[in-house]
């Protein structure tokens, strides 16, 4: 899935939001984690949960950017990101 969204949207600051989401999330979710507030019941790799959550971090993080991308140009009326966005 996080190919797909690397080859959906072929741009750098994709592969930027993705990389911001993989670091930052798992950073914030492992201080709950170690606080004791929540636990994976399956087996935890990294920072005190699964490895996927990774991967789910990071395409959360592709897609937060393409979403704030596309919410910026429809406030800001902006008519050639609109048609960029069309395209896709």
């Amino acid at each position: 899935m996080a190919a797909a969204a690397i080859f959906a949207f072929r741009e750098k600051a994709t592969l930027a939001m993705m990389g911001a989401g993989a670091l930052l999330g798992p950073l914030c979710e492992s201080l709950p984690i170690s606080a004791g507030a929540w636990w994976y019941a399956a087996p935890a790799d990294i920072f005190g949960m699964p490895a996927y959550m990774i991967l789910a971090y990071a395409i959360f993080g592709g897609l937060l950017g393409h979403a704030s991308q596309a919410a910026g140009a429809l406030f800001a009326g902006d008519v050639t990101s609109r048609a960029k966005m069309a395209e896709m």
